[in-house]
């Protein structure tokens, strides 16, 4: 049909044959041409397809390196500016240890602060981390480098220097050693990614017997570590650690144990908490990270309980135990004699105030126990040894679970206390307690509130002024001053006062 229209066209244009013949022939074979050229075109076209696509994987592995390289800048840029994305969770558990290692005292000390120095009133802390916090920390994982080295007292404005003053438990001194300030900085940077803030740091201890604080002289200022040598009789050490991803964090977890000293060398390597820490990468850190957060809680199951011996006859989880009882007195003083008789012939011995304990007796006995065991034959065990010092006729009891933790609190005087119609404080006051063989003489702030008690054993006649059905609010907001010196019994949990158990006046 082409060909025919093409003769038609070149008729029309009155070309002469022999042109018409020679056109008609070229365009039969263009058209020809044309047709069989499709499988060259085709197979061209694949050729074409295929550099194409050679091209195109080209392309991939060019722009998979242009990627590799910008990443690489992008974190070499992030490392210059100490951030990075990724942690090994490997390499990060060895050195989150030797944060955790660096960062002791400090735990510890926040746990004596939020426990109110009782080990054995396991609870969740949340710590902080403000800036105070951060350098009071950063101090406190120093090495001291003795430019000062000397005793102070607390006066008005902060620290004096006082060699002369009486550190300990009746003292008013605290021996102080100095952190170098370079020391204090690193260690900011190191564990926290902040730069130390100076005046965050306190003047006088925020803690009573171990702290942080800043002493300046002339215009120097210096970090101190400084402590009023007083035997906690606590310890804390940091055990195996993991470090995982979590939703995007890393989150890093330190088992540890803090508490009374002799549990750990009865068990070594035992744990009673879990601390806590939210990380995040940081290639300014000598760490390869830093902290941003810590949290400490004691471990759900701690298994080793039953095995330990708890200091001065305290159970730390109200768990009841068997005792080897070898005497009792109304008198704690005369109790405590034994006690110390028996430890000097090398026995364990406890004082236990009997209220204390579901199957103990009811009334004022303090007794007297060799070993709190996790069950009879180890308490059975025990007896030749009691015997071969000189006592005879000892028994073994069951102690039940403990029903509270019990302490004598002492009244000098009534600026001691605060009181409003919701809540009753004893800020700082003395304490003793009723159970162990050490006083525990404060200062410790107790609050009552509306969940506060009177025992159904409380003999009402000794709190003075007392009404039928009056709530302990209701008496506390009735009385006088002078009805608040004296001694109260009281069951506690932490700082809070659940029970009052007696009132009793001075002698």
């Amino acid at each position: 049909m082409a060909v025919l229209t093409g003769i038609i066209v070149i008729g029309k244009m009155k070309r002469r044959l022999s042109a018409t013949i020679i056109i008609c022939l070229m365009m039969c074979g263009i058209f020809t041409g044309c047709r069989q050229s499709t499988a060259t075109d085709n197979s061209d076209k694949t050729k074409e397809v295929t550099t194409a696509t050679d091209n195109s994987d080209k392309t991939k592995e060019e722009t998979a390196t242009e990627n590799k390289a910008e990443k690489v800048k992008e974190n070499k840029k992030e490392e210059k500016s100490g951030k990075t994305k990724e942690l090994d969770p490997a390499a990060a558990e060895d050195e989150l240890k030797k944060m955790s290692d660096a960062l002791s005292d400090f735990l510890w000390i926040s746990m004596m602060i939020e426990t109110e120095y009782n080990s054995l009133a396991p609870e969740k802390i949340d710590l902080s981390l403000s800036d105070e916090e951060k350098i009071r920390a950063s101090v406190l994982a120093g090495k001291t480098d003795n430019v000062i080295d000397s005793t102070f007292v607390l006066g008005m404005g902060g620290f004096s220097e006082d060699k002369t003053a009486q550190t300990g438990p009746d003292g008013d001194g605290f021996h102080g050693m100095s952190v170098s300030k370079k020391d204090v900085d690193n260690n900011c940077i190191d564990l926290f990614g902040t730069k130390a803030s100076w005046d965050d740091l306190p003047i006088g201890p925020v803690c009573d017997i171990y702290d942080a604080v800043r002493y300046e002289t002339g215009n120097d200022p210096y970090a101190l570590v400084v402590s009023r040598d007083i035997e906690t009789e606590t310890d804390l050490e940091n055990h195996e650690c993991t470090v995982e991803e979590e939703n995007g964090k890393y989150i890093g977890k330190v088992n540890m144990f803090w508490g009374y000293w002799g549990e750990l060398e009865q068990n070594p390597g035992r744990s009673n908490y879990v601390a806590e820490y939210t990380l995040e990468p940081d290639q300014n850190s000598k760490y390869k990270m830093i902290i941003k957060d810590i949290s400490i809680s004691p471990l759900e199951s701690d298994e080793d309980f039953e095995d330990t011996v708890i200091e001065d006859g305290f159970a730390a989880s109200g768990e009841g135990f068997f005792g080897l009882w070898v005497g009792s007195s109304k008198n704690k003083e005369d109790s405590l004699v034994l006690v110390q008789d028996l430890k000097d012939k090398g026995l364990d011995a406890y004082c236990i105030y009997t209220p204390e304990w579901e199957n103990l007796n009811a009334d004022r006995y303090w007794s007297v126990t060799v070993g709190m065991s996790a069950d009879e034959e180890r308490a059975e065990a025990l007896i030749p040894d009691v015997e071969s010092a000189g006592y005879k006729g000892a028994y073994i009891k069951y102690t039940g679970e403990r029903l509270s933790q019990r302490v004598d609190i002492y009244m000098y005087t009534p600026d001691d206390v605060k009181i409003t119609p919701s809540k009753v404080t004893f800020e700082k006051v003395s304490t003793e307690y009723l159970s162990g063989t050490e006083e525990d003489e404060g200062p410790r702030t107790l609050i009552v509130d509306s969940d506060t008690v009177f025992d159904k054993t409380c003999d009402m006649q000794f709190f003075p002024g007392y009404k039928k059905d009056q709530s302990v609010l209701e008496w506390f907001n009735s009385i006088t001053a002078e009805d608040l010196m004296g001694v109260f019994e009281a069951g506690i949990t932490g700082n809070h006062v659940d029970s009052f158990y007696g009132s009793y006046w001075w002698d």
